[in-house]
Order: structure tokens, then C-alpha cells, then sequence
């Protein structure tokens, strides 16, 4: 299975970045309706497209001083791929992107 994360920290409170978060997820290139995992995590599934079966994302927000970090990770809906042609690394970029351009 292929996958790619990166973290962004943020001076913003848990429970905005969960509402932040649902936003930006669901303005992903293919993305499903996010999903809220628990308190901490929300998540979001892509169609399929001619280069992938599918990734799921997954924003998980821990509490930091100052605000909290993010930790943007996607990854293959299938297990079996063994190459995603760089679209795990293009979900988390945009993610970042997004969450990069409201902190200012």
C-alpha cells in the first residue's frame, strides 16, 4: 500500500479545525463526503481515476502549546497498489496548501 503524510501545526483550537478540516477535505480533487472518525480525526474518500483506485484521507488533529498540529496522511484504497504515480503526495500538498493559506 502507498502512502504519504506531512503534519501543519496551527494557532487554532481543536474544534475549529475539525469544521477547517471538513472543508478543505471535501475540496479535494475527487473526494467523497468527509467523514468525522472520532473527536480528533475526520477523513475522506476519493473516486477512482484513471491513475488510482481510490485513497482515503485522513486529517488527525493533536493538541499542541499554542494550538494544535495536523497530520494530513493519504493513502491507497487498495492494498495491493504498489504505485500511485504521486497522487498520495498530491493529496497531502493540497491539504497543506489549504490549511497553509488560512493560518496566513
Amino acid at each position: 500500500m502507498t502512502r504519504f503524510s506531512a503534519d501543519v501545526q496551527m494557532p487554532i483550537g481543536a474544534e475549529v479545525a475539525l469544521d477547517l478540516l471538513k472543508a478543505v477535505l471535501e475540496s479535494l480533487d475527487r473526494a467523497k463526503q468527509a467523514t468525522v472518525l472520532d473527536e480528533r480525526s475526520i477523513s475522506v474518500r476519493t473516486k477512482v481515476s484513471f491513475l488510482s483506485w481510490g485513497e482515503r484521507v485522513t486529517c488527525t488533529v493533536v493538541p499542541v502549546e499554542g494550538g494544535i498540529l495536523v497530520r494530513v496522511e493519504s493513502k491507497s484504497s487498495v492494498a495491493t497498489t504498489l504505485f500511485d504515480y504521486g497522487v498520495n503526495r498530491r493529496n497531502v500538498q493540497q491539504v497543506v496548501r489549504a490549511l497553509n493559506s488560512v493560518k496566513g
